[in-house]
């Protein structure tokens, strides 16, 4: 009982300092103050954020980011997502007569392929892990039931 509330205070002490950082790239660095956050649209974030590239190095990969980028990096875990599913990779047919080439994606299933494959696929930083990359085979059991 005790490793359960130590734990938390260590997760809480990590959330503490992120919040912190985020906190201080949107009041500093976006110029968007708590009392404005939410009245500003995403788009104009995503504006201000493309905006200080040329102050801040945000990407490291390219001379500019883009919105175009900014959204793929936000949307990495759906777009995999939807490739597994537009590739047939994950066959989530019913197996009843009446519903032979239906795929039921329900909200449970859809949070247990996010708990159980995407968050396997991708580190805490949203890049797919090395062991992935490197062997992919090995994930193919996540797949399996």
């Amino acid at each position: 009982f005790g490793l359960y509330w130590l734990w938390h205070v260590f997760r809480l002490a990590v959330d503490l300092r992120e919040y912190s950082e985020m906190k201080y790239f949107f009041n500093v660095q976006l110029d968007i103050r708590e009392s404005d956050i939410s009245a500003v649209s995403w788009s104009e974030v995503v504006r201000r954020t493309v905006k200080i590239q040329d102050r801040i190095r945000l990407c490291v990969v390219k001379d500019k980011l883009t919105v175009h980028d900014i959204i793929n990096r936000t949307m990495r875990k759906e777009n995999y997502l939807i490739a597994l599913l537009n590739k047939d990779l994950l066959d989530l047919r019913i197996p009843l007569p009446f519903l032979r080439e239906t795929q039921l994606l329900t909200k449970s299933v859809e949070w247990n392929l996010y708990f159980a494959v995407l968050d396997a696929m991708f580190d805490d930083d949203m890049c797919l892990r090395r062991s992935f990359v490197e062997n992919p085979a090995a994930y193919v059991s996540l797949l399996c039931i």
